[in-house]
């Protein structure tokens, strides 16, 4: 059982990591995360360009939905890049707010202004990630039967 004394020798905050450590973990999962979204932006602008798959033959097999024509294939891709953009948008805030968490030399104004900055950021990678699910339920999956044109009743 935990004590808690006065002098802090036992407390809690004994246990808890340095916050300079972190931040370094922090950072380090921003840059992996970071180039994970790189790879999507650019994978995605690869496809809007070219309208062909970014993936392999193989991987491409185990796919969920294959886009089914060049255009269905560049919407694909524009949904790539917007996923990637809203990712980035994210580490970007975040890493702005790890690094400046315990600077309070800044006053008020501009720890004001960086929150509002941060929550604009935010809003911006909420609609790349809703106009990104938008787009992606526009193009045509090519494993999906045919559609069927509806059938007009004859009365």
């Amino acid at each position: 059982m935990l004590e808690f004394t006065v002098h802090g020798i036992d407390s809690l905050a004994m246990l808890l990591p340095d916050a300079a450590i972190m931040q370094t973990i922090t950072a380090w999962v921003s840059v992996v995360a970071a180039v994970g979204g790189l790879l999507g932006l650019l994978m995605g602008l690869f496809s809007v360009v070219s309208g062909r798959d970014h993936w392999p033959k193989q991987i491409g097999r185990i796919r969920r939905r294959m886009p089914a024509s060049q255009e269905d294939q560049r919407r694909h891709g524009m949904t790539l890049v917007l996923n990637g953009a809203a990712a980035l948008i994210i580490i970007m805030g975040i890493s702005i707010n790890t690094v400046g968490v315990r600077d309070h030399s800044l006053g008020e104004p501009l720890n004001t202004l960086r929150f509002v900055l941060t929550l604009i950021g935010l809003a911006g990678a909420v609609a790349c990630t809703v106009g990104a699910y938008s787009l992606s339920l526009t193009y045509t999956d090519s494993r999906s039967p045919a559609a069927v044109p509806p059938v007009v009743p004859s009365i």
